[in-house]
């Protein structure tokens, strides 16, 4: 596979929807510079339930939680490399270990597998900016548990690519797609749906940035939407009930009459 123009690189910590990212990347003929793979170092994870004043036995339960994430890092980077990629197994998320690795790698774009809140230094690294994948339809459904708030907000089921900013899913948005809701029945699988349209749209941007050879535009987010928190289980029960209902299948078709596409 020839190597892009643009160099790209994803950062993630050995989780599915990294790994889903890559496969999509491939089906799409993209290769990236180099898998960049956070491993949390085990004296940090000690010195941090140190910090905490954990009990012993809750010590153990932070280690055998770090073996955990440890192992699936590790499987994680056999598959990657199985597929052909070039691995940097890093420090932990924001360390200066992380930021050294990335600096060194000088991609053009970074593209972000659900590796959590990145700091500004990092942020600076790329030389044209981070990619995200945000299972919502921005500027509208930001934060956390999104697609049962999208719901509760009275927004369609969708994604959006955008760039990242300091603050949360708040940068310039790149492109917007509905997800497919028919025949969901259930919240998981609308959440299921709507993490597959933003890989698939994701995928989809980057191949046509290495295509054309240039980075795409975003348009800067014009609304200071609330950011979104975890739902607490009687909110979840409604959305359920929401879901139930159809709510999901009447947004999409509401939704599905405006204009998604960025000015």
């Amino acid at each position: 596979m020839a190597a892009p123009a643009l160099r790209i690189a994803l950062l993630t910590n050995g989780n599915r929807h990294g790994d889903e990212i890559h496969r999509a990347l491939l089906a799409r003929s993209v290769g990236v510079e180099a898998i960049v793979c956070e491993v949390v170092p085990l004296g940090s994870a000690v010195r941090r339930a140190a910090r905490r004043g954990l009990s012993a036995r809750e010590r153990l339960v932070v280690l055998a939680r770090w073996a955990r994430r440890t192992e699936r890092v590790l499987r994680a980077r056999r598959a990657y490399r199985r597929r052909g990629a070039r691995v940097i197994t890093t420090g932990a998320l924001n360390s200066v270990r992380m930021r050294r690795d990335l600096a060194a790698l000088a991609p053009d774009l970074l593209v972000l597998g659900g590796i959590g809140i990145i700091r500004s230094e990092l942020i600076a690294t790329p030389r044209e900016g981070v990619l995200n994948a945000h299972p919502a339809l921005l500027p509208w459904v930001r934060g956390t548990s999104v697609v049962a708030h999208s719901l509760r907000l009275d927004v369609a089921v969708g994604a959006t690519v955008h760039y990242v900013d300091a603050d949360i899913d708040h940068g310039p948005i790149v492109a917007r797609r509905l997800a497919n809701v028919d025949g969901a029945s259930d919240l998981a699988e609308l959440e299921r749906r709507a993490y597959a349209t933003a890989v698939e749209l994701l995928a989809d941007v980057v191949a046509e940035a290495v295509r054309t050879g240039m980075t795409p535009r975003g348009v800067e987010q014009r609304s200071d939407a609330p950011v979104c928190r975890r739902l607490a289980g009687s909110e979840r029960r409604e959305v359920e009930d929401l879901v139930r209902r159809g709510r999901a299948a009447e947004l999409a078709a509401e939704w599905g009459t405006r204009d998604l596409a960025l000015a």
